[in-house]
């Protein structure tokens, strides 16, 4: 490299030169998303520990059915779901979507609770 070329920058959490990190955007407003999942790998051995600490680590969330959580984040939803599906195996499934409200269901109290009080309520 000659002295008047500009060096390249340097690699960012294990990323490569040739492959930079994506920039991971902030939401000024934390979102609530739904994440719906069905785990295919338990019996291979897959590790789903780090999928569950993931959603664990979100600003707030609400576990009450299997497989069905609700987050609230401040990752946009693509790059939360990039987040999501590296550990995964790739014959899980995913799903996740924005949570509003109004919600309906037969829930205990503590859950209907958070719900309303997290959800934006966007219908009524």
């Amino acid at each position: 490299m000659s002295q008047w070329q500009i060096p390249p920058p340097p690699a960012i959490r294990g990323t490569t030169l040739e492959t930079p990190a994506k920039p991971k955007y902030v939401l000024a407003v934390p979102c609530a998303y739904l994440v719906s999942y069905e785990l295919k790998a338990i019996d291979e051995g897959h590790n789903y520990l780090p999928f569950i600490l993931e959603l664990q680590d979100s600003l707030d969330w609400w576990h009450y059915i299997h497989n069905l959580w609700i987050v609230v984040r401040r990752d946009t939803l693509t790059d939360f779901s990039t987040t999501l599906l590296a550990k995964l195996h790739s014959k899980d499934r995913l799903v996740i979507l924005p949570a509003k409200g109004p919600a309906v269901g037969w829930l205990t109290s503590d859950a209907w609770e958070w719900l309303n009080k997290t959800l934006k309520n966007e219908w009524g």
